[in-house]
């Protein structure tokens, strides 16, 4: 669902989110274990804003004060105890086709398709990889040899390529610490309770543009200071709309989306799913099901009209697309939708089956895993996040309190941000690369990707993979002058 083994990647069918970690991400919390990243969240903040260049998502501003017409996310919902930030949208970028004659155009540049890596070789000491050994489905088998190695190739499969590149070391290349495959985490999401704001209060419900003409959204959070105090990873929220299957809502934009979910993309097809699976029990089954929703769409056609009409244009006519859907509720009410912070666990981890695929490069087994303390702490914020906002009369926070812990357990899913499975570290005995995305062990040998990241925030992680890739090739191009 979230990974495209073609030109251009994941980027082919990626949503456009971009918004960066925290500096408090970037921290060694007490509370959380295995956290601290070696590089300070300062020194990435150039990288940021050349990263936002590439996505084509405007400029590094995050808090709404940017937007042309800046606006709380609730009117009156204000509090030291809060944060509101925005997320800002790339186009989407799809990086193969916006960069595809720059690279075909370029003599710098040999791009093989239909070609996959399947090893690594490395010198008899594991100090430098000599060569990397590739295959096509046709059997045509060769070798490519260069002064510098990146492998980009996702959280999973770079950490695949690495394990099965053994040779005469057991343990996989680059992998002296044992940390290669461990700490994975990707974001603990959901949808649970709702926002309901009081009544004569504006909300921002849709996306607003920025000064610089980048669709942008809001998020909430507990302020770095809460979060601290109450031990808490870090979680934001963001304005959902009513669960599409529910033919109860009477919408027939909801009604659409849920005959036509199999044109969405993945990741918020995924979300539509995962909020459907928790009203399977009541609702109505086969084909009664959908014909509420047609009758929802019989009853409201001219709604439902004028909004395809505008959606066609905002989202497949222009180049910048509107992101995702976005409805109004006349009720005030907006369920809430969650991204959680995860702790990096040692034994959370992907290692390599007996079972091998078409080029006979055995097959990952996942054991992911979550902490207590991570169920807790979404609950915890829940909790706090409806204290807080109840103190300010413009929205409050609603949800079944008694059966909170268990809803936590039932929404959380796996989703598509596959992080930590090769951990930055400035020891070479706790993770996998140093600070320069250089293995520790192989001394030509990068990981470009979110496999890096010794913690996950919040953020959804394209943007920093990103801003990562830009440092690795700043330090490339150096090297490449180097007479050595």
């Amino acid at each position: 669902m979230y990974r495209e083994r073609r030109f251009g990647g994941s980027s082919t069918i990626w949503g456009g989110r971009c918004v960066p970690l925290t500096p408090s991400d970037f921290d060694s919390r007490s509370h959380v274990a295995n956290s601290g990243w070696p590089i300070s969240y300062d020194k990435l903040v150039p990288f940021y804003s050349r990263a936002l260049t590439y996505c084509e998502a405007g400029e590094f501003a995050f808090d709404p004060s940017c937007l042309k017409a800046a606006e709380a996310i609730v009117e009156g919902l204000a509090s030291a105890d809060i944060t509101i930030g925005l997320e800002r949208f790339s186009p989407p970028t799809d990086f193969g086709r916006r960069f595809k004659s720059d690279l075909i155009g370029s003599p710098k540049h040999t791009l093989l398709l239909e070609s996959t890596c399947v090893g690594l070789l490395s010198n008899d000491s594991g100090r430098l990889v000599e060569a990397v050994e590739c295959s096509t489905l046709s059997g045509n088998k060769f070798r490519i040899c260069a002064k510098h190695i990146v492998v980009a190739a996702g959280g999973l499969e770079s950490v695949r390529l690495l394990a099965a590149s053994n040779g005469t070391f057991s343990a996989g290349l680059a992998n002296s610490s044992g940390a290669l495959g461990r700490y994975y985490m990707s974001h603990l999401e959901g949808t649970l309770g709702r926002l309901q704001v009081a009544a004569g209060r504006r909300v921002a419900w849709n996306f607003a543009r920025t000064r610089d003409g980048i669709y942008a959204k809001h998020h909430i959070r507990l302020s770095d200071d809460v979060q601290r105090r109450l031990q808490l990873r870090n979680m934001i929220f963001r304005l959902h709309h009513a669960n599409p299957m529910d033919p109860q809502h009477g919408d027939p934009v909801l009604s659409l989306m849920y005959i036509a979910k199999r044109f969405i993309l993945p990741e918020y097809r995924r979300k539509i799913t995962t909020v459907e699976l928790e009203s399977l029990d009541r609702l109505p089954k086969g084909h009664s099901l959908v014909a509420r929703h047609i009758a929802n769409i019989a009853k409201n056609p001219w709604p439902l009209i004028k909004f395809v009409t505008s959606w066609v244009h905002k989202r497949h006519v222009s180049y910048r697309r509107m992101p995702y859907v976005a409805l109004y509720s006349k009720q005030g009410a907006y369920p809430l939708d969650y991204n959680a912070e995860q702790t990096p666990s040692y034994d959370s981890r992907v290692s390599l089956s007996h079972d091998k695929d078409r080029f006979g490069v055995p097959k990952l087994r996942i054991d992911w895993r979550v902490c207590p303390e991570d169920i807790a702490s979404i609950a915890v914020t829940f909790r706090e996040m409806r204290r807080i906002l109840a103190r300010t009369n413009a929205a409050e926070v609603v949800y079944d309190d008694d059966a909170l812990n268990e809803s936590v357990k039932q929404t959380i899913a796996v989703g598509g941000h596959h992080i930590g499975t090769a951990r930055m570290s400035a020891d070479p005995k706790r993770g996998v690369v140093n600070t320069q995305c250089r293995t520790h062990d192989v001394e030509n040998l990068y990981i470009a990707g979110s496999a890096v990241f010794p913690t996950s925030g919040s953020a959804n992680p394209t943007l920093t993979i990103v801003a990562l890739a830009i440092r690795i090739a700043d330090q490339l191009k150096t090297a490449s002058r180097s007479p050595s």
